[in-house]
């Protein structure tokens, strides 16, 4: 009897920690993101009023990927050179939300342009809404889609916020129903502001 109390204790004690460390963990990653983002002189608002990857969490969903359908390009805007990329990103395991993939195409100088194929049934999707000059940040066990996030602009342009275009935006999008639905969108000045 005592020694089935001291088994129960431990597991206590064992679903404590997980639980500890998961919201410590939770907490740390909303910290860090694009921390340090540009030089001294500026800071990047409190990211707590940013939209984060743990609040839209990907169902998981089981499927084969030895048995992957033909994607039907009706309504892909690209040439043949672009299909190829998408096709060739396809026979790599899904990289969005469990069971997509996201590839890009270039559509104009300097900006680049998204598509979203599901691997359970190979329907394409062209999301205009999905054009940025600093790329797109999404992972595969969350639904939400940065178009420009902070790190990759920085990436992009440098430390120096003078050069970075007044008209790039911050969007977030959650993916819903198979379309992007607007979160929320930040112009760029808005979202780092002088010390």
């Amino acid at each position: 009897m005592n020694h089935t109390k001291n088994i129960n204790k431990f597991v206590v004690y064992i679903l404590i920690l997980f639980v500890v460390v998961f919201i410590v963990s939770k907490l740390n990653s909303k910290k860090l993101i694009n921390k340090n983002c540009f030089q001294n002189k500026y800071s990047v608002i409190d990211e707590s009023s940013l939209p984060d990857f743990f609040d839209y969490p990907a169902e998981y969903v089981f499927f084969d990927l030895d048995k992957l359908l033909p994607i039907n390009f009706d309504n892909f805007p690209g040439d043949k050179y672009d299909r190829k990329q998408v096709e060739y990103i396809y026979k790599k395991e899904p990289n969005f939300a469990e069971h997509y993939i996201i590839a890009s195409i270039p559509c104009g100088t300097g900006v680049q342009c998204y598509v979203i194929v599901d691997y359970l049934s190979g329907k394409l999707y062209y999301e205009n809404n999905i054009q940025s000059v600093a790329k797109i940040d999404y992972r595969i066990d969350s639904k939400m889609i940065i178009v420009n996030p902070l790190d990759k602009v920085r990436e992009s342009f440098g430390n120096d916020i003078d050069k970075i275009p007044d008209y790039i935006e911050t969007e977030y999008y959650k993916w819903e129903n198979n379309k992007l639905i607007l979160i929320q969108k930040r112009k760029m000045t808005s979202m780092i502001i002088g010390e």
